[in-house]
């Protein structure tokens, strides 16, 4: 039932910011890893938590300077 509700948030969440937000003009390949944490802790996570953490890796990776494979396929 976790990893459902993960998958489904991370799906929403990849979705609207690829239409609107920062994700609209990068162009990746994600893969999404959740580590093990404390018992209850994904089970009590709320979705607008899990949309600030998601945020916060995206305003990483935005920092990140691209790799000549990746642009070419910004191209």
């Amino acid at each position: 039932m976790i990893r459902n509700k993960l998958k489904r948030w991370s799906r929403v969440y990849i979705r609207s910011a690829f239409k609107l937000g920062p994700l609209a003009e990068m162009p990746l390949d994600l893969n999404l890893v959740f580590l093990q944490r404390d018992d209850g802790f994904y089970r009590n996570l709320k979705y607008r938590e899990f949309e600030f953490i998601m945020n916060k890796g995206i305003s990483q990776l935005k920092k990140r300077p691209l790799k000549d494979s990746q642009k070419e396929k910004a191209k």
